[in-house]
């Protein structure tokens, strides 16, 4: 009896066995995929933004002769008028030349001219999505941080040049499509802003001015990205993460793969996604974009922001620095605010980092009036700073004081050294 059992077992075992090898092999199951953009797009409120927006001048300087210039920063009405003419130009037969051949500073104090200078150098390439460059840059590897344009002593004739940022490495344009006469009629609409306040080459290298600036201090309200918000937004699929909560307060989320790290004490948020090394090196024009697409697509720009770094080396770092009206955010030591930065290796986004602080930019702030120091007072900072001699730029900029439910901008003079580390006078 028991045998009989057994045999009867096994043929029911085995018929289950060949029902369910038919099964998988000819019913097809019913999947639901997954769209990337289902996750992509979470409610996020910021702005999409093009080259156009994140690359701009940090600084105007028109330059009279007999030592005497003028500073334009973002947003004044001259800057954006001069700026646009600049864009509508062209520069013609580019072409690399040896930086010593010119006393530049000699050139500055006794030219009349135009200079523009960015943050940090930029490729070519990059700068090309923003003036009529041709010439000889196809496979320049250089990052200019400057161009200059002033008359020279050939009557009518301007003259173009464009420095890099590193080594000794310049460039001039041999044709410009601009006039001496309509460069100098640019130059004299700051003619009066420098009865008011000249501005000094000091040591050959920065500008300052020889009267206190005008620079309110603003107050403003801001709110904040959720950390589900920023989940959702960078997660392809959401649901399938997990978090986990540190002892001092730390987010992290991860899928496995990517992790996401918030800061709820300063608000600030770190995601990685390990990028498998690849051979070759990334096109910086690619990787630029790739890093603005990034952030249209995760969180948007919470307000005006400039490219402030853009790094040459196999891991591409591009970092943006917010602007409020005129002047760049700087934080406090220790409290991350006022920029967002790309990671990028072989082309591909493996870090982005950022602020959950959104400045209400509707609102109307609270102001109050404010003088910068200038002058004497302003080369006295200087003379006590600690690594004056490491100096290479000396600009205006807001300094971030977070409070419980508003953002204070105080007016501060930053020193960028020759390394590209910042610091504040006091």
């Amino acid at each position: 009896m028991k045998e009989k059992l057994k045999s009867a077992l096994l043929i029911v075992l085995v018929a289950g066995s060949l029902m369910q090898s038919y099964m998988l092999a000819y019913n097809q199951p019913n999947f639901i995929p997954i769209r990337d953009t289902e996750y992509i797009r979470a409610e996020l409120a910021g702005a999409e933004m093009g080259v156009e927006d994140v690359v701009f001048p940090s600084e105007m300087i028109l330059h009279f002769g007999e030592e005497r210039h003028t500073l334009l920063y973002p947003k004044h009405y001259f800057y954006e008028e001069i700026y646009e003419m600049l864009t509508e130009r062209s520069f013609q037969g580019v072409r690399p030349i040896a930086r010593y051949m010119n006393d530049w500073n000699a050139m500055r104090n006794e030219r009349k001219g135009l200079e523009i200078t960015f943050h940090d150098g930029l490729p070519f390439s990059v700068l090309r999505s923003l003036f009529r460059i041709e010439g000889e840059v196809d496979h320049a590897n250089d990052h200019i941080d400057r161009i200059w344009l002033t008359a020279t002593e050939r009557e009518g004739e301007v003259k173009a040049y464009f420095f890099a940022d590193r080594g000794f490495n310049a460039y001039e344009a041999a044709r410009v499509d601009m006039s001496a006469h309509e460069l100098a009629r640019y130059v004299e609409l700051g003619s009066y802003l420098n009865e008011l306040n000249n501005f000094s080459l000091l040591y050959g290298k920065y500008y300052v001015p020889e009267q206190p600036l005008h620079i309110p201090i603003i107050e403003l309200p801001y709110s904040t990205l959720t950390p589900q918000q920023m989940q959702n937004s960078l997660f392809i699929d959401p649901s399938i993460s997990r978090n986990l909560l540190e002892r001092d307060g730390t987010e992290i989320f991860t899928d496995g793969k990517r992790g996401l790290q918030i800061d709820r004490m300063n608000q600030w948020m770190n995601y990685s996604d390990p990028v498998a090394p690849a051979p070759g090196r990334a096109v910086p024009e690619e990787s630029f974009l790739t890093a603005m697409q990034f952030i249209n697509q995760h969180g948007g720009w919470n307000g005006s922001y400039t490219t402030d770094m853009f790094n040459q080396e196999w891991t591409q770092v591009i970092q943006y620095r917010q602007y409020y009206d005129s002047y760049p955010i700087f934080s406090l030591p220790g409290t991350p605010f006022g920029y967002m930065r790309i990671v990028l290796q072989q082309g591909v986004v493996s870090n982005y980092e950022r602020s959950l602080i959104t400045l209400d930019y509707e609102a109307s702030p609270e102001r109050e009036e404010y003088l910068l120091a200038g002058g004497e007072s302003l080369e006295q900072m200087l003379e006590r700073y600690e690594y004056n001699s490491a100096v290479e730029r000396v600009f205006p900029a807001y300094q971030a004081h977070i409070k419980e439910d508003t953002v204070r901008l105080v007016p501060v003079w930053v020193v960028e050294l020759f390394d590209g580390e910042v610091d504040f006078l006091t």
